[in-house]
């Protein structure tokens, strides 16, 4: 019997159809892109992180997709119907020791010596911990340009203040964990949403494959925390949306303000929550949910600011409005000698030329960036060439500068013989393939996955009463959350500022989407198979059996 939706769901379901539709979009365009070329980072020029876009061989490329995904489907097939919730956990487990254990023998075995934004904030927190503040007064005066930068500072200087010399190799650790919980929650995120053993075993093994994180795992900065952060709350965000438990709304609110705390960008996934929020509202309005969304905006805004007053009232300083984010948009539509939108220090200087004038610098910055629109706009070519280098140097660099952001600093130690592969070797290269033809197989498959899923048809397969997997039996807002945050991404490093290392982020999120495109496009091949199999026996002639009526 077919349901019947309330006008309310079907605005709900309507909204995240057409999320789902954009997802669907630009994920299918990444993964022709990626099937005809790859962007790398300039071996001649390593260090200045500029780009080349390379042309691949289509058919190649083709082959070894086509190849990854019979694999994996065969692999689905003859072990999907085994997999209990025993399984379930013992692999969460492996995968948080896999996880943790890597990514901190990796960050060890490297030590990296910090430079730029991650010298800065670690040079300052290792001086507040001694009560020492004239970074603030210093020639660079990089927390005036920058005062969002202190929560990092702020989470540092704690572990300065409690580890002392060995500040920094606990500082590993906490990327090690990190990583590791984040992953955890994006497989609770899984299982959570679809409810599924195959898709969350999948996504687990796509986990455990996904090394990019685990080698970016060194770089000393707030994207790993605030991953952690970002990916509990909405873990816990879909607990709240499912279950309608209140005690679930002071962690989330808490890991948002920590997420944000540690990566200004995370506002991003504060915007998903409050959308998803909001289309939960429309289905079926609770005040409770409201107030979820106020709190999470609420605990963000108190957190950064408080951290900043904290700060500014112990060194006795007044650190002004900093560098308006414009200018971040104005740098992101603007052309870099390492890619279209990438850093060109356009933030670094705008402030200083103006004087440190908040009014003045307000005013270049609007009388800049109405230049570079009118650039772009009385040039088509220009401009669509501009935003089409812009989105694969960021998305179609498979590696996502996670060799990159070790390998171009200096080291403290000497290198180990697996880091020395990896940079230079044989390792290097076979991670190079991995993760070129691993990003086109999650391309795929995610982008295939509500297209597939839309399939109502029910069928038998090899795993039991199972069904084709269809959109209809998941809730919508859950299920369109982690497609709002990375649609939101996506939108957001189009027009500001650029990097491959800010794509890594939202790459890991669409894992359980494409272990979900895995398990739709293998039960629709099996019921198609089955479908056919069936309708050339209907239609088989009776053998004569020998006997006369």
């Amino acid at each position: 019997m077919k349901h019947a939706y309330s006008i309310s769901e079907r605005v709900v379901r309507i909204c995240c159809g057409i999320v789902f539709a954009l997802f669907a979009a630009v994920f299918m365009f990444l993964s022709v892109c990626s099937l005809h070329g790859t962007c790398v980072i300039d071996p001649k020029e390593y260090l200045k992180e500029h780009i080349l876009f390379l042309q691949d061989k289509v058919w190649l490329n083709l082959i070894v997709l086509i190849a990854l995904f019979a694999i994996s489907a065969f692999v689905l097939f003859r072990f999907g119907g085994r997999i209990r919730d025993k399984h379930l956990r013992a692999a969460k487990v492996a995968l948080a020791c896999w996880v943790f254990i890597l990514s901190l023998s990796w960050s060890l075995s490297v030590k990296t010596v910090p430079t730029a934004d991650s010298k800065y904030i670690l040079e300052a927190a290792s001086q507040a911990a001694n009560g020492d503040f004239s970074f603030f007064s210093g020639k660079l005066r990089y927390f005036q340009m920058f005062p969002y930068q202190l929560g990092m500072v702020g989470v540092y200087e704690i572990f300065y203040r409690v580890f002392g010399s060995s500040a920094e190799t606990a500082m590993y650790a906490l990327n090690a964990f990190s990583l590791a919980a984040a992953y955890l929650a994006i497989a609770q995120i899984t299982q959570a949403v679809f409810g599924d053993r195959r898709v969350t075993m999948l996504a687990i093994v796509f986990l455990g494959l996904c090394l990019q994180p685990i080698l970016f795992s060194s770089f000393l900065y707030g994207n790993l925390p605030g991953l952690a952060g970002m990916a509990w709350a909405f873990a816990l965000l879909i607990r709240f949306l499912q279950t309608g438990r209140k005690r679930n709304i002071l962690p989330i609110a808490l890991l948002c303000a920590l997420a944000v705390t540690a990566k200004q960008n995370n506002w991003i996934g504060l915007i998903a929550i409050c959308i998803v929020l909001l289309l939960s509202l429309i289905k079926q309005f609770k005040f409770v949910k409201l107030f979820c969304a106020l709190s999470v905006i609420a605990a963000a805004l108190l957190l950064t600011s408080g951290i900043r007053y904290f700060y500014e009232k112990r060194a006795n300083v007044d650190l002004g409005d900093g560098t308006p984010q414009t200018a971040w948009l104005v740098m992101g539509l603007s052309d870099s000698t390492r890619a279209p939108g990438w850093y060109n220090g356009y933030t670094y200087t705008v402030l200083k030329k103006a004087n440190w004038d908040t009014e003045s610098v307000r005013e270049q910055i609007r009388q800049d960036l109405a230049s570079r629109i009118n650039a772009l706009q009385s040039d088509k070519t220009y401009a669509a060439n501009f935003f089409y280098q812009k989105v694969l140097s960021q998305w179609n660099e498979p590696s996502f500068e996670s060799i990159w952001s070790s390998k171009a600093r200096k080291h403290e130690t000497a290198l180990s013989t697996i880091a020395v592969s990896v940079y230079e070797g044989a390792s290097g290269k076979a991670l190079d393939f991995g993760f070129e033809h691993g990003v086109q197989l999650v391309y795929t498959l995610s982008a295939l996955a509500f297209p597939l899923a839309l399939v109502r048809r029910r069928s038998r397969t090899k795993f039991g009463s199972a069904d084709v997997v269809s959109v209809s039996a998941v809730d919508p807002a859950c299920a369109a959350l982690l497609p709002v945050f990375v649609l939101g991404g996506f939108l957001y490093h189009l027009l500001f500022e650029a990097k491959s290392y800010y794509a890594l982020t939202y790459f890991v999120l669409l894992l359980p989407y494409a272990a979900f495109g895995l398990v739709s496009a293998s039960n629709w091949l099996g019921l198609c198979i089955s479908s056919k199999k069936q309708a050339e026996n209907t239609n088989r002639p009776l053998r004569n059996s020998g006997m006369e009526s």
